[in-house]
């Protein structure tokens, strides 16, 4: 890149400056990361989008401290320019600079706290100097250039659907997200926080019972008013620390909505609808509509969002509850049956992105047992023999939004199969494409493999109640078993249909012209 082109892209994208890093600290901008030195200070020249910087330091022993990530939005220089007339900090992140060209964004590390301070700690004549020498040139030396070699293009597609409406309603309040301790932490903070309680409500039933034995109950009241006093306040303050820097997710319901029913039952404080309840459990349909009304009735593709937002937490972030809000949302999609034809759009763009993010998933990400067994590979398994009929789909029938569809998770089953050596054998291999079908009145369609343990029903129909029918039928079945081996043979079948895992016979895709004979 000449000295030219690196100024105009200097003064008009975004700048991050970071303030105080300790030296050696793993610092990270999108899917980039180096290691700083003495002298660095930010980065600079960062494209309009989303942007996710992330840090990893070490304390005075040398041990690395939890991550913490942070998200900004840059805006395009256009819209910076009609917003120079009329400046509008409701719109703006706290840290950041717009009334130039150039956005420049702020963090400082807290040395004592070895994290960053949130973005409210820095005053407003703190982010006007700053801005002003960055936009001086002041800073220059310290800045490292955003990586344009490539590895944007990645990022661009693993962040497609993120959008600034969404970072506004999902940031957490501090804009700082602290490794896996946002989750982990809440789990241990509330187990502790229960064993607490009843620790302290066991005392205080033996404190009364102690000094009603004693004939002075004045003092088991005004104690037992104490600790519940002192109780109550310990949980609202743990209750606001616990959420603060965690992401606002989506809450996703776990019983069906009440809908004007009479049949209902009530489970704690919950009231659950009988008639919709075993409609809920297999089909979450309802589900992704109901969470799309609540958070994102006016852009539901924000929902793909949060799915990438809670992946990049994970993958670069180490953000555990990340990955569970991922994985929740993930399964509510492989889960759904009738919202497919009604948003077969929401869907196409699900696969794109639920591949893109297993593209740049490690190997070994779904090696355990329980992932591995429980999560995507039955679940993908489970939605394509949903979705389509596995006794016989005629593609040609598919309107072409859904024939898209289907190309989409055909193309998502053969890439999981190669990566990481799933069993997905819902077809047989060959693999689908504009080219196989070269006789445009011949269509495909999908039909479970004849096998040999299927049995002749056309034989069955001829039983005559003799003696010797049973011997007879064998001989027919063992023919036809003979026949249907040839043929298969003949047209060069794999014949892997047969999943060990699951011991079941899969669907396999063939041609209308086989069905008959099948």
């Amino acid at each position: 890149m000449d000295n030219e082109k690196a100024r105009e892209l200097n003064e008009k994208y975004a700048t991050l400056l970071i303030l105080d890093v300790p030296e050696g600290s793993t610092i990270g901008i999108d899917n980039k990361v180096w290691t700083s030195g003495p002298m660095f200070k930010g980065v600079k020249m960062i494209p309009p989008g989303v942007h996710m910087f992330h840090c990893t330091s070490s304390n005075e022993y040398g041990d690395s401290v939890l991550i913490s990530s942070s998200f900004i939005w840059v805006n395009e220089i256009n819209n910076n320019k009609k917003n120079n007339n009329n400046n509008n900090n409701k719109d703006n992140y706290v840290g950041e600079e717009t009334n130039g060209s150039q956005q420049v964004f702020i963090k400082r590390w807290n040395k004592e706290e070895e994290d960053f301070f949130p973005d409210q700690s820095i005053t407003e004549q703190e982010i006007q100097s700053y801005t002003y020498a960055v936009r001086n040139f002041e800073f220059d030396k310290n800045l490292a250039p955003y990586p344009f070699d490539g590895t944007q293009i990645q990022w661009n597609l693993l962040t497609s659907h993120i959008t600034k409406s969404l970072l506004d309603r999902i940031l957490p309040i501090s804009n700082i997200i602290n490794g896996d301790s946002c989750s982990y932490d809440q789990q241990q903070n509330s187990a502790s926080s229960k064993k607490e309680k009843k620790l302290l409500n066991d005392l205080d039933l033996k404190l009364k019972q102690f000094n009603e034995s004693r004939g002075s109950p004045s003092t088991s009241s005004t104690t037992t008013t104490t600790t519940t006093t002192t109780t109550t306040s310990s949980t609202t303050n743990n209750s606001k620390s616990k959420n603060w820097g965690v992401p606002y997710f989506s809450k996703i319901p776990k019983n069906p909505i009440i809908q004007n029913s009479t049949a209902t039952t009530t489970t704690g404080n919950n009231s659950i609808d009988i008639s919709n309840l075993s409609k809920w459990n297999i089909d979450k349909s309802e589900c992704i509509e109901f969470i799309i009304n609540k958070y994102y009735k006016d852009n539901e593709m924000d929902l793909l969002g949060e799915i990438e937002f809670c992946f990049v937490l994970f993958i670069f972030g180490m953000t555990w509850s990340g990955f569970q809000q991922w994985k929740e949302l993930v399964t509510l999609f492989l889960s759904c049956d009738e919202l497919v034809l009604k948003k077969p759009i929401l869907f196409i763009e699900f696969f794109k992105i639920l591949k893109n993010q297993l593209q740049e998933a490690p190997n070994d990400m779904f090696e355990s047992e329980l992932s591995n067994r429980v999560f995507i590979k039955p679940l993908l398994k489970q939605f394509i023999e949903s979705v389509y009929n596995p006794e016989f789909t005629n593609l040609e029938q598919l309107s072409p939004i859904q024939l898209q569809l289907f190309k989409t998770i055909i193309d998502l089953k053969n890439y999981v199969s190669n990566k990481f050596n799933w069993n997905l054998n819902l077809f047989n291999q060959i693999n689908f494409n504009n080219n196989y079908n070269e006789n445009n009145n011949k269509p495909f369609g999908i039909k479970k493999e004849y096998n040999e343990n299927n049995k002749n029903k056309d034989d069955d129909d001829d039983e005559d109640d003799d003696d010797d029918e049973e011997e007879d039928n064998n001989n027919n079945n063992n023919n036809s078993n003979e026949k249907s081996i040839n043929y298969q043979q003949q047209n060069n079948y794999d014949n892997e249909d047969y999943d060990s895992e699951d011991d079941e016979y899969k669907p396999v895709l063939v041609m209308d012209t086989d069905m008959n004979y099948l």
